[in-house]
């Protein structure tokens, strides 16, 4: 009797492991708030490369479900977490120019004080050199009358 060496199911998994580890690279980069786009980008990839795995999985083509969901979870939370991340950073910058803009309209306003005071004694000193004037005039040439301005 013969017998017949048949070949061993070749199992492509790749696609699982792939969706996995862009799902890690995404988690692992979500954190950076302009990198963390990046993630988004990755976890998409990741999510669909996973489905495609589940599908292979599914025609037999591929035996690695628990690193397919595995890499369906990592990816969706990639694409989660920089939705999340982005939000915060995007609230801090907004609390930071809140702050800046009122820090801004203090210095304004002491500045506007400031501009009042100044105004006001130019006004006192040329009301002065005013009166000091019209005392020279009358004062003319006379030295006792002009000191006493």
């Amino acid at each position: 009797m013969t017998t017949y060496n048949l070949p061993e199911r070749d199992y492509r998994n790749g696609l699982g492991l792939t969706a996995l580890i862009l799902g890690i690279v995404g988690l692992s980069l979500a954190w950076i708030p302009i990198v963390g786009y990046l993630s988004v980008i990755l976890g998409v990839v990741g999510v669909t490369l996973a489905v495609v795995g589940f599908v292979r999985i599914r025609r037999g083509g591929a035996n690695n479900p628990v690193v397919t969901v595995f890499g369906l979870l990592t990816s969706i939370a990639a694409v989660v977490l920089a939705f999340v991340a982005f939000a915060a950073f995007a609230s801090a910058v907004d609390e930071g120019v809140t702050e800046f803009e009122s820090e801004m309209d203090a210095l304004d306003a002491e500045l506007e004080e400031i501009d009042a005071e100044f105004d006001a004694e130019m006004d006192a000193l040329d009301a002065e050199l005013e009166a000091y004037d019209e005392c020279a005039a009358e004062a003319g040439d006379n030295l006792d009358a002009l000191a006493a301005c």
